[in-house]
């Protein structure tokens, strides 16, 4: 039996529906795959008059046997395919040429451009052929094909040039195809057509489309745009649709890039479609939207309009037309639906779960709606004010007889007026109506009796009460107290939509000091609402008012916190168990849910500490979930690994010490991982593991955990795709070092004799922690770690460097404390066996030391002085972030990059690093909680006490401190006054 006819025999064992068979009719394919001829014989397949199912299956199969020999072929053969598979394309129909296409991919991706010459070729004869123009299926796929490339090259890379001049050499032809195209309806033309022109404009304006071309093809294109919609809501599927959404997002690329200075300069086309095309192109799209059409035209409409709107000329045509549009489309596209509304009455916990997130944007007209909305309340809210206004307030309920209208209109309103309310401070004009609304529309609202008007009347108290911005630490207006009640009195609702409702809008209420004991007698049926409303609906929101009353009231909540933790606990599981069956968006809000929830059980965790008994059950509960999770076998485990990561940190910051022996399972288990994680896991869990090491440093001397921490430390050191993230490693190392001192010798050596080829290859990005990890070993042993740098030949280099790092300004709190520490060990080697580099300019060593004890208190004041001002100051508004521009200015980004000024700045720090004029803010606090806890002004005094009185007196030291400069020997005394104990 022929290559040709198993092939033939293995697809129809596929066609049997048996699960079974289709398993062996793979292995057989894989089994093909080894015969010589199996390529040529599938491609045979494919132009034969077999069945298209059966085309299918051998395209399929084809593409995997091709990404598996294409490597090994030589380059003869290579062509000789690509040839062939071009020819083919043009031959089988569409289910075909996609997997066909799908092999040009992985070509491209491989070769493109220098292996790519003979198919670029190919493609530009084919483009222009007649035959192949004239024939609907053939030219589909050569635009597959054509579309591939310019999609999977049209980012600004090295290889975008290549990708411009290869379609270069078919534009002319592809704009008459276009205009042809255009004027005969052949949508299925246009649509590959206007899909290469939406990939082509993705990033910047491609030189050909120069003043000329760019008028030719708008020409077609607003032709096309005007025409009849042959299409309704219900076929998202027809060429015309296709062709005009493609046309529609390449335009909005357009008119998006207007807005860079630097794209301007670079195309200018840019302003040239502005100034001459772009109100014509928007006038005859707005002019076509109407009721009935498929929400993902609207979607990609309404987004074109949102970008339009930076530009002041574009802004003038959508706000010419502006009432008509938020009266017959953007009104309708928001308003909550019939089939909303039912479910919502009819199955409440499913209508939450359903509810769109306003951050996390579909494809259809609701988010599309609300996008214009808030660029227009972002950029332009003076000239569009009062185009929402008297509309919106002539619906928004001022009186009890309001509340007679249609609900959902009323809703919509409400809703709009809470996402444009906060502009309603650009002027007194607007900003008297947000008090009365508060006093008035707002608890009417609430009063309503209306599932779906409370709710939105809880919505607008919260978008209300932000605008007005009150401190916490103020009272609050009594018409707000009166409001806030109100809401607290939805807490008793039977209604589940109600008491979510209530719920997350109280959340916003509980840090202002003035409602602190009105938060107090509800707190238990208030846990409760929020419990059972987390238990069937996982809304952040809620889970974030459970995590800010519990913060809040810690006293109140502490006898609760078993029973609270095991509901925080469940949340997890619940979504755990949801996460795979939900879709992208729900997901996002799952871990939002879990985030929050986390939290709460971590600071629960924490205010336990002290209770043995409530430990024990947290390390029970918590440890077997931590190490399931830690395995990362699913999409939850792996999205959650954060999560699981700081409740394992709020345990091992928690527990006992020793560590229980399960800890000391999760502490063996995520080391022995740790060197096959990527760097983002990395860091989060080299968090713990030095947390775990700080609080029992024993853990590290296990040899199985040594071990893995060589083999960690060997491949991300020694990795030549290092990121930000390998300092975490670095603090692993650090924290080991420190916290076993005269202990980790052996690893000394090993970490030396890595660390001093990376060093001397002068890596700027992380030179000054490959440094510190030999001033670390100093730290840990010092008289060890010198004669081991010594016997490198590494001494002399060492100070070198460390004297430089000192001199350019060690840039944080941390490594100044490190350099101090450092030197203060090398001290306390006796001056008979210290390198002679220190021993023979001891009151320079003494000198150097002042000076970074004095720039660590200097930078410490400087830190504690900023978050000072920082609190005093208080948050502001993100009203005052609210951008505003007239009626004729456009929203114009300077995004220019002085090239020179970059390549200075990058020979400065390969020079011998950047001099810091100022030191970096570190962490607003030390505290005790640090995984070190270096206190360098006591440690000085320590050691300083041991020279002057103690085990390490020597007279040398004695003359060495007296010829300190007068400023060192002033702040050499007031350290010792400051230091002393008291008496």
């Amino acid at each position: 039996m022929s290559v040709k006819e198993r092939i033939l025999q293995t697809c129809k064992m596929t066609f049997s529906g048996n699960t079974e068979m289709l398993k062996n009719a793979n292995t057989y394919f894989e089994s093909l795959f080894a015969e010589q001829t199996f390529g040529i014989s599938a491609l045979d397949i494919l132009v034969s008059n077999e069945t298209l199912p059966l085309k299918q299956i051998v395209s399929i199969n084809f593409k995997r046997y091709f990404k598996l020999v294409y490597g090994s072929l030589n380059d003869v053969d290579k062509t000789a395919y690509k040839e062939l598979l071009l020819k083919i394309i043009i031959q089988t129909p569409v289910l075909v040429q996609k997997q066909i296409t799908e092999v040009f991919s992985y070509i491209i991706e491989l070769e493109f451009p220098k292996g790519c010459q003979d198919l670029l070729k190919n493609l530009i004869t084919f483009f222009h052929s007649q035959e192949i123009l004239h024939n609907e299926n053939s030219f589909k796929g050569v635009m597959m094909v054509i579309n591939t490339i310019i999609k999977a090259k049209r980012f600004k890379t090295e290889l975008y040039p290549f990708m411009i001049e290869f379609v270069n050499q078919i534009f002319s032809m592809y704009l008459t195809v276009f205009t042809t195209a255009v004027s005969s309806k052949m949508f299925t033309y246009t649509k590959p057509l206007l899909k290469a022109f939406k990939y082509l404009l993705y990033t910047k304006i491609p030189p050909f489309f120069n003043q000329q071309n760019t008028t030719q093809f708008y020409q077609a294109a607003l032709t096309l745009l005007a025409m009849p919609f042959e299409f309704n809501q219900n076929s998202e599927k027809h060429p015309q649709l296709s062709s005009v959404i493609n046309l529609i997002r390449g335009t909005t690329s357009i008119i998006s890039q207007y807005t860079s200075k630097n794209n301007r300069k670079q195309s200018p086309t840019l302003t040239f479609f502005v100034e001459n095309i772009a109100c014509d192109f928007l006038k005859v799209m707005l002019s076509q939207m109407r009721d009935g059409l498929p929400k993902v035209l609207y979607y990609y409409m309404f987004v074109l309009m949102s970008y339009s709107v930076k530009t002041a000329k574009l802004s003038n045509v959508i706000q010419s037309v502006f009432p008509a549009l938020l009266d017959q489309i953007i009104v309708k596209k928001l308003m909550i639906t019939d089939a909303q509304m039912n479910l919502m009455m009819t199955e409440p916990a499913t209508y939450l779960s359903e509810l769109q997130d306003e951050e996390i944007g579909a494809v259809d007209a609701w988010y599309g709606a609300l996008s214009l909305i808030l660029n227009i309340k972002m950029y332009r809210p003076k000239n569009y004010l009062p185009l929402f206004l008297n509309p919106l307030l002539a619906v928004v309920p001022t009186t009890p007889e309001m509340l007679n209208k249609d609900e959902k209109l009323i809703d919509c309103a409400c809703f709009i007026l809470s996402k444009i309310v906060s502009s309603f401070t650009i002027s007194q004009d607007y900003a008297k109506y947000v008090p009365a609304l508060l006093s008035t529309t707002v608890p009417l609202l609430l009063k309503s009796g209306k599932v779906l008007l409370i709710r939105r009347g809880c919505d607008l108290f919260e978008s209300l009460f932000v605008v007005l911005n009150y401190k916490k630490n103020v009272p609050l207006p009594q018409e707000v107290l009166n409001v806030v009640q109100l809401v607290f009195s939805l807490l008793t609702s039977n209604n589940l939509i109600v008491k979510v409702s209530a719920g997350s809008t109280l959340g916003l209420f509980v840090s202002y000091d003035c409602l602190r004991e009105s938060f107090r007698p509800i707190l238990t049926p208030m846990f409760d609402v929020l419990m059972q409303t987390a238990h069937i609906y996982e809304s952040d929101t809620v889970v974030s008012t459970m995590s800010e009353l519990i913060q809040k009231f810690p006293t109140e909540t502490l006898p609760n916190s078993l029973q609270l933790t095991q509901g925080l606990f469940e949340i997890l599981l619940s979504v755990e168990n949801n996460y795979e069956d939900s879709d992208e968006n729900t997901q996002i809000k799952m871990m939002d849910s879990v985030h929050v929830a986390t939290d709460s059980i971590c600071y629960l965790i924490e205010i336990n500490k002290s209770n043995f008994n409530a430990t024990e059950k947290f390390a029970n509960t918590f440890i077997p979930y931590i190490l399931k999770q830690v395995q990362i076998t699913t999409d939850f485990q792996n999205e959650s690994f954060d999560n699981t990561v700081t409740l394992a940190l709020a345990l091992a910051k928690a527990l006992p010490t020793p560590y229980c022996v399960q800890m000391q399972q999760l502490f063996s288990m995520l080391l022995s991982l740790t060197p096959n994680m990527n760097y983002s896991t990395l860091s989060s869990t080299e968090t713990l593991i030095s947390k775990m090491i700080s609080r029992c440093p024993e853990l590290i001397l296990v040899p199985t955990n040594m071990e893995n921490l060589v083999i960690l430390t060997k491949k991300f050191l020694l990795s030549e795709d290092m990121e930000v993230e390998i300092m975490s490693v670095y603090n692993t190392i650090r924290v080991a070092l420190q916290k076993n001192p005269g202990k980790m010798d052996q690893f000394i050596v090993f970490l030396i004799d890595i660390v001093i080829p990376l060093v001397q290859k002068k890596n700027p990005a992380f030179f000054l922690q490959q440094v510190e990890a030999i001033l670390d070993c100093i730290v840990s042993n010092p008289a060890f770690t010198l004669a081991v740098l010594n016997q490198r030949g590494f001494l002399n280099d060492l100070f070198q460097l460390w004297n430089g790092m000192i001199a350019n300004k060690l840039p944080s709190l941390m490594d100044k404390k490190l350099s101090i520490l450092a030197m203060l060990s090398i001290l306390t080697i006796p001056i008979n066996n210290m390198p002679q580099i220190v021993s023979q300019s001891l009151t320079n060593f003494y000198e150097t030391i002042v000076q970074v004890v004095v720039a660590a208190q200097s930078q410490r004041k400087k830190t504690q002085a900023y978050y000072e001002e920082q609190r005093k100051n208080g948050g502001t508004s993100i009203l005052n972030k609210m951008e505003d521009v007239g009626e004729d200015e456009d929203i114009l980004y300077d995004d220019e990059v002085n090239d020179e000024d970059v390549k200075a700045a990058m020979e400065q720090y390969l020079n011998g690093g950047i001099d810091l004029d100022e030191d970096i803010l570190d962490d607003e606090e030390e505290n005790d909680d640090d995984d070190l806890v270096i206190d360098e002004r006591n440690a000085f005094y320590v050691v300083m006490r041991r020279i002057l009185e103690g085990d390490l007196k020597d007279q040398r030291h004695v003359v060495a401190i007296q010829g300190l400069t007068t400023v060192a020997r002033e702040e050499f005394a007031k350290i010792f006054v400051e230091q002393a104990p008291s008496k």
